[in-house]
């Protein structure tokens, strides 16, 4: 029974750990205002995407007419979820990502109590979420707008529920905490797809509990599994079931399980012949490359299942080189090394004092990991074991499916914290035994040995073996770019507020806009005005192959065939000033399915 005192202690322990969390966090947030991609988002990637795809939901859009924004992420909720917060508390980014701050922040707290709980051992708690607190990845991606935060307190907010434990429940309260478990692992999978295996994990340690009552388990689990299940089926068979005209969170796995297997890939990104690698090189123009090899049109679902099969078919083909792929992947899964994905710690580092402190990386919790899985081996906590294990592999799984960066693996963080809390206890326990001397010494320091400090050197060999010499400037010169295209973004930002507080509606301001619109990647609101203003039979080089380039985003090619009827009536020179300005994918589908059509 925990006393009156052990409760206030751990009380003062979490608030402190909330207050650090959010002292630092809160640091980050006004030191990275003079880091240009932070204070203004970089047009067209992800938390600028995010971003304006909450403001279209916000606005009420629906799928009768296109809009790029939301078509071009593949999860709803992060996207809602900003939308509620613009909706409830306006459009301030600087309060959104506080909110985002104190979301983190309880996240800290809960890995304090659950390591509290599954490790008991208070020290090895608070050891492990300060250095939760302090880690440079988490610092960042909780203090941007990045759906990572929540994705993480809800992973968290799980574990704490199934790790509870209960004496015997009412029907009520079961049925109640199988229908949070289900509706918690459903927003997992709509913030993030790859989380389905989670479901498997959870389902199994709860049917495994030792202790609860048959009747229990089930009340629990029959809500918790018919709320995942139907939920997953329903977002999977989605587009078949609503039959919208444009649907919205086009699938986009096919294409990134591609970007993992092809010839030329390393691990990390690598970029696909003729598919820009950008969201909308990931929907539109993969879709558009899918079209050119098979030589007819494809909904975004034909395009998905077309990069599985190709996928499918570089692994048969090449088992070899999939192979080392696989074993690449894993290896930098576990490395101290931050993979670059849209944004580099490592170039960040040079603008930012807080995250350049240490430690930079999961070396630390990667190597005491292994012993934490020794530790529950040894305690014989095997259901415990499955499920942390279980949960790293499925993260494990899905970067090997796909690719590794460092977001897309910073879940590890979370069952890595909770081995590890297990490595350190094991760690001094085995190593206060050796200096008690309860054995002979010789025998005391070979089991020492194996015991302790092999694991150590290997997973310290796995934690910080130096991998991608090569590619690591490459990405320090792509985070570079991202400040550019963030400076030149403020600048249109400023100049399109000038031209929106105008009087002027003239012709010429509409076309600037559509530019602008165009260049931020504010891709619904640009196409509205280009097709108005194509509507009433206005024409303009730049403009009309801007347009037509949405038509072919859309796979729309018969309004494409329309436009250049249109452009042939009024001004035939123009054809070739636009199909001039075509390029790669765009040309190709020109070529196919518009300029045999054209009259």
């Amino acid at each position: 029974m925990i006393t009156a005192e052990a409760q206030q202690i751990n009380f003062k322990y979490c608030a402190f750990i909330f207050a650090v969390a959010c002292i630092i966090r809160l640091a980050f947030v006004i030191e990275s205002f003079s880091i240009p991609a932070i204070r203004t988002p970089t047009p067209g990637l992800d938390v600028d995407l995010n971003w304006q795809a909450a403001r279209i939901i916000a606005s009420g859009a629906s799928t009768d007419e296109p809009y790029f924004e939301p078509m071009m992420l593949s999860t709803p909720l992060y996207s809602y979820w900003l939308a509620l917060g613009q909706k409830l508390i306006g459009d301030s980014m600087f309060i959104h990502r506080i909110i985002n701050i104190l979301i983190a922040s309880m996240s800290a707290v809960l890995i304090f109590i659950l390591v509290s709980r599954l490790v008991q051992s208070r020290w090895a708690a608070f050891t492990f979420s300060f250095m939760w607190t302090i880690l440079p990845s988490l610092i960042y991606f909780d203090s941007t707008l990045h759906k990572s935060a929540l994705e993480i307190f809800i992973l968290i907010s799980v574990l704490y529920i199934v790790t509870k434990k209960r004496s015997h429940l009412s029907a009520f309260n079961s049925v109640l905490t199988g229908s949070l478990v289900g509706v918690l692992l459903t927003a997992l999978l709509f913030i993030q797809l790859n989380t389905f295996l989670y479901a498997v994990i959870f389902f199994v340690y709860i049917a495994a509990g030792k202790g609860v009552a048959k009747k229990e388990k089930f009340r629990i689990l029959l809500p918790a599994v018919m709320i995942f299940t139907v939920s997953f089926l329903f977002f999977q068979f989605r587009n078949d079931l609503l039959n919208q005209r444009y649907p919205w969170f086009l699938p986009t796995k096919g294409v990134h399980t591609f970007i993992g297997f092809h010839k030329g890939a390393h691990g990390t990104y690598h970029q696909i012949k003729d598919i820009p690698p950008w969201p909308y090189g990931h929907t539109f123009y993969s879709r558009m490359n899918a079209e050119i090899q098979a030589q007819h049109p494809m909904t975004p679902d034909d395009s998905d299942r077309f990069y599985l099969r190709q996928t499918l078919n570089f692994i048969i083909s090449n088992p070899a080189e999939t192979l080392g792929l696989i074993s690449t992947k894993a290896l930098l899964f576990f490395n101290n090394y931050e993979v670059k994905g849209i944004d580099d710690l490592y170039y960040i580092n040079k603008k930012s004092l807080i995250l350049s402190l240490p430690p930079r990386g999961l070396g630390l919790f990667v190597m005491f990991a292994g012993l934490g899985v020794l530790r529950l081996l040894y305690l014989k906590k095997y259901r415990q074991g499955f499920l942390l294990c279980g949960i790293l592999g499925c993260i494990l799984a899905s970067n090997i499916m796909t690719f590794v960066t460092w977001r897309y693996r910073l879940l590890n963080i979370v069952p890595l914290s909770l081995l590890a809390a297990h490595g350190l206890k094991f760690f001094c326990d085995r190593t206060l035994d050796l200096f008690t001397l309860r054995k002979p010494v010789m025998t005391s320091l070979i089991t020492y040995a194996l015991l302790v400090l092999l694991p150590l050197t290997a997973c310290g060999w796995i934690a910080y073996r130096p991998v991608l010499e090569k590619e690591r400037k490459g990405f320090f010169t792509r985070s570079s770019a991202n400040d550019r295209l963030s400076m030149a973004a403020a600048s249109r930002i400023s100049r399109l507020s000038e031209l929106e507080s105008m009087d002027a509606d003239t012709i010429s301001v509409k076309w600037e806009k559509a530019f602008l619109l165009n260049a931020l990647h504010r891709h619904s609101e640009a196409y509205r005005i280009l097709k108005n203003l194509h509507e009433k039979g206005l024409m303009h080089p730049y403009g009309t192959y801007k347009y037509l380039v949405y038509l072919f985003w859309l796979g729309d090619y018969q309004r494409a065939v329309q436009l250049f009827s249109s452009i042939s009536l009024q001004n035939p020179l123009m054809i070739p000033e636009v199909t001039r300005q075509l390029q790669g994918v765009e040309k190709k589908v020109y070529r196919l399915f518009v300029e045999p059509y054209r009259t």
